[in-house]
């Protein structure tokens, strides 16, 4: 089936959201290695972690010896009261009886939180999935409860293609953003500044100090002549499946100012293209160029510095 590319984003299961936790109070309640897990994962956040218990488990009680890396943790020895939420910014818990998950959710609500609690979807107001981290970055999946195994599969094959210095970088665009932000003009200095960052973060780790990592990429990123004209590639889809799309294809797609797509593309196609590019379809009608202009709308565009990117359908397989 086809679908014309200037649609929207469609159903999604969940709405994936980035909560700041940074300095902020959790509760959790319960004893069991998913509790341990939580209470190191929302710490690692930032959070200030407060369990209760009245047994902690062998799991909690090492965590608790071995401290957290960012945030803190502390364990109180008894069972969770409406009150000890108060304040919170998220809750969670983990409790084997039903009446009990509905009345730490109920308790929760009661204090303006947020709550999840472990395998009882009717009494949770997020999820937590799997998380590949090189934060600053960091990606969260999620099967919405139908695959898990297909979630963890996901997470490992994500692993497998994000090097591990990708974080050395984001933490050194962290500390340079106000210099690239001052010196360059927003639009496409700044833009071509970060295309070219990008091709240097995951081709090697950072190498020398921020000043030498800055200029290295400010001249790869500057224009190599005054007027040059903007680049240009044309996108063919020949397949229904659009993950058989090459790397080189998408990271264009990525980068253009323009696309210019014929109609009935794939669906998942446009989810590949920039969001901020202009789009135009091939075809009558506002919003469209007609199939003789094309090629004078790409010459004036490019004449401008714009990147622009053809993506032409030639469908020769329905599928791999």
């Amino acid at each position: 089936m086809m679908e014309n590319e200037t649609k929207g984003i469609g159903p999604i299961a969940k709405l994936p959201v980035f909560l700041d936790l940074s300095g902020k109070p959790a509760v959790l309640a319960g004893s069991s290695a998913g509790i341990a897990w939580k209470a190191e994962l929302i710490a690692a956040a930032g959070a200030d972690v407060t369990v209760f218990t009245p047994e902690p488990s062998v799991p909690l009680a090492a965590l608790a010896r071995a401290g957290v890396v960012a945030g803190t943790l502390r364990i109180v020895e008894r069972r969770w009261q409406p009150e000890d939420l108060a304040g919170a910014a998220v809750a969670t818990g983990d409790f084997e009886e039903i009446e009990e998950a509905e009345a730490f959710h109920a308790a929760a609500h009661a204090a303006g939180v947020i709550v999840n609690t472990v395998d009882k979807a009717a009494t949770c107001d997020f999820f937590f999935g799997s998380i590949v981290s090189r934060s600053p970055i960091v990606i969260g999946i999620t099967t919405n409860g139908t695959a898990p195994i297909l979630g963890q599969a996901v997470r490992r094959s994500v692993e497998t293609v994000l090097p591990r210095w990708l974080a050395d970088w984001a933490a050194h665009a962290e500390r340079v953003r106000p210099r690239v932000k001052a010196t360059l003009k927003p639009g496409a200095e700044r833009r071509r500044y970060w295309e070219a960052f990008v091709d240097r973060a995951f081709a090697a780790p950072p190498a020398g100090d921020d000043e030498a990592l800055l200029n290295a990429v400010m001249a790869a990123s500057a224009p190599k002549a005054a007027g040059a004209q903007g680049a240009f590639r044309t996108v063919t889809v020949a397949c229904a499946n659009p993950d058989c799309l090459t790397l080189r294809d998408v990271r264009a797609m990525q980068a253009a100012d323009l696309l210019i797509l014929d109609a009935g593309l794939p669906p998942g196609v446009s989810a590949l293209c920039r969001r901020e590019a202009r789009r135009l379809v091939v075809g009558p009608g506002e919003g469209q160029v007609v199939p003789g202009a094309v090629e004078a709308t790409v010459t004036a565009a490019r004449g401008e510095g714009r990147s622009v990117v053809r993506v032409v359908l030639a469908i020769t397989c329905q599928g791999c």
